[in-house]
């Protein structure tokens, strides 16, 4: 069938959210999944005691890069470079991203039957959630808390995605864990809806296709999750980048960006930042 499907993730302090993650996009039809651990090397819950069960049953190989920083996008490389003649497609997301298919009724096979065999690579686009008027932290899934998507989507910078590839494809080295590689002219690339067969051209208008990805196949990026979430987002650092580098892109006053100002959460954001010791 030439469908199988595995996905490459980084995560450091993700226990609250690797298993709807993981049930998620097994429902969607994901066939594996290979996660990169960058906990630190003392931080508990360890993550194969919280997923010990996805493990047993051979679905999720566990990768240690404790104390290892930065490892984006080593660690994809590494994998991949590994793996790659195991599965016919490759997807490389964070754990804040899901896949969503509702052209397809969420079904990752039947889209991919639906691609034609000269495309190789898909850049699929986020559509960004802030904290959906959530002000704390609570158990229940992000699919079901955070259903109000940024009102800048369509604007700001916020074009960015992820790509969906084929293993077979000869790629020397993941540069990058949204365009994979730099080298269009030698992959087909096709952006959903519209198909590039055999063009190094890759500026085409995305804001006029925004309607409709947002009908067919997109990331629901869990952005911000809650302005509580942020700043243990901000504490931990990330995969890529330490809190006290000046490009880290999860500064406390970031939050701005995709949720509005109320009262309410700008009284809890001065807590925060007198919690945090941030001037």
């Amino acid at each position: 069938m030439n469908d199988s499907v595995a996905i490459i993730a980084c995560l450091k302090e993700e226990e609250l959210y690797i298993r709807e993650w993981l049930d998620w996009h097994i429902k969607i039809g994901v066939d594996h999944f290979y996660l990169c651990d960058n906990n630190d090397k003392d931080y508990k819950p360890k993550l194969q005691d919280v997923i010990q069960d996805y493990v047993d049953q051979g679905i999720v190989e566990i990768f240690d890069y404790s104390g290892v920083h930065p490892i984006q996008p080593f660690c994809y490389d590494d994998i991949f470079q590994r793996c790659k003649e195991i599965y016919d497609w490759w997807l490389v997301i964070d754990i804040d991203e899901f896949l969503v298919l509702p052209a397809f009724n969420d079904n990752l096979k039947e889209y991919i039957s639906f691609i034609p065999n000269y495309v190789n690579m898909i850049y699929i686009m986020w559509r960004n959630y802030g904290d959906s008027g959530h002000l704390k932290y609570s158990n229940e899934p992000c699919m079901e808390r955070f259903t109000i998507p940024d009102l800048n989507e369509y604007g700001g910078g916020r074009t960015c995605g992820k790509t969906l590839f084929r293993g077979s494809l000869n790629i020397e080295k993941i540069v990058s864990q949204h365009t994979i590689t730099r080298k269009f002219k030698k992959h087909n690339i096709f952006f959903y809806p519209i198909g590039i067969n055999g063009s190094d051209n890759t500026k085409i208008d995305i804001y006029r296709l925004y309607k409709f990805i947002y009908n067919g196949v997109y990331l629901k990026h869990f952005r911000t999750k809650t302005l509580e979430e942020w700043s243990w987002r901000y504490k931990r650092g990330d995969t890529l980048k330490d809190n006290d580098d000046k490009n880290y892109p999860y500064k406390i006053h970031k939050f701005w960006n995709w949720n509005t100002k109320t009262p309410e959460r700008e009284k809890y954001m001065k807590e925060l930042r007198k919690e945090l010791n941030i001037e």
